[in-house]
């Protein structure tokens, strides 16, 4: 969509305007970018003229901005245990003590707001 609005061919440019401005309720392009613009807080123009961020650090911050400090941890921390349990490594402190699997689900169940272990 975004490539349409910026190609060098006036003609697709102009269509894929149309579509958003014009036939926003009957037109796929129309729909998506409203879609895009409610979902991110955007404005409609901005997005059509280009002056939307759509790099990954503009999305990111979205992101970002939407889960407490708290959920990003809990997040990063699923994601750590997860990749230690399926690459099948030891997760290992300083004092040479390691988690073993059922120590690494339990973490998982907790951190995923279940709180049972065996």
């Amino acid at each position: 969509m975004f490539s349409c609005i910026q190609s060098v061919s006036s003609l697709v440019r102009s269509t894929a305007k149309h579509g958003i401005f014009e036939g926003r309720c009957n037109s796929v392009i129309g729909q998506n970018a409203a879609f895009l613009c409610s979902h991110f807080g955007w404005q409609l123009v901005n997005f059509v003229n280009s002056k939307t961020d759509l790099s990954n650090s503009g999305f990111l911050s979205y992101l970002y901005n939407q889960v407490s400090d708290t959920e990003w941890c809990e997040a990063e921390l699923l994601k750590y245990v997860l990749t230690t349990r399926d690459d099948e490594s030891e997760m290992m402190f300083a004092d040479g003590i390691g988690l073993e699997l059922s120590h690494l689900n339990c973490l998982i169940l907790n951190c995923s707001n279940e709180s049972y272990c065996d």
